[in-house]
């Protein structure tokens, strides 16, 4: 009897242990995954701000929307968006090709989490949104010795940047360059330091 006993505490034991474990690996999968993007094809399509400069320079069609407040919008945004505040743009439909953007990219992710489903396959999120538009479009930090594999994609953001009305800063640094290797295909993205004002204003 003792012996049955001891085992029946050993196996609730480890019952016990493995709900506790299937319970934490429960809340880890709430944090990565967040409702409704369980898939990694149900990820937002992030855009990059050289590509969208390139873009708007090229008069592309598509329709730029800016998700902050109105007067966020009118302190700073990118050239040929229109306002349509984040509530707003919840229950509105977009048919043609849209990319959304915001102070970083908060509220564009969570409105395309919210309508993913309804959205077409062409909607796009402006990854980092205006603060990437501003701190690495606008006024970028540039190395002062560029790699020769690296000169092409180099001399595209200066041209960018000029045409945009920006100024570089040249570095001794060449880490500044890994944000431009990152294309539309990557499933990561590199995490920009959000300390400019412009981000916080309107999300």
């Amino acid at each position: 009897m003792k012996v049955n006993k001891l085992s029946g505490l050993s196996l609730n034991k480890r019952l016990a242990g493995l709900a506790f474990v299937l319970a934490a690996s429960a809340m880890v999968a709430s944090f990565v995954a967040p409702e409704g993007l369980k898939n990694q094809n149900d990820r937002p399509r992030f855009i990059s701000v050289v590509t969208l400069a390139n873009a708007i320079k090229n008069r592309e069609e598509f329709l730029l929307i800016d998700l902050r407040d109105a007067e966020a919008y009118e302190e700073f945004h990118l050239p040929s968006a229109v306002n349509i505040p984040y509530d707003s743009a919840l229950a509105m439909d977009f048919e043609s090709k849209v990319i959304f953007y915001s102070g970083d990219d908060y509220l564009a992710k969570r409105l395309w989490e919210k309508r993913h489903e309804s959205l077409g396959p062409n909607t796009m999120v402006l990854y980092g949104g205006v603060h990437d538009w501003y701190e690495k479009l606008l006024y970028p930090e540039l190395p002062i010795n560029i790699p020769e594999e690296h000169k092409t994609m180099v001399n595209q953001v200066i041209e960018l940047s000029t045409y945009y009305g920006g100024q570089i800063e040249f570095v001794e640094s060449q880490e500044v360059l890994e944000y431009y290797e990152y294309d539309l295909n990557k499933k990561y993205w590199p995490r920009a330091k959000r300390t400019n004002g412009l981000v916080r204003k309107g999300c």
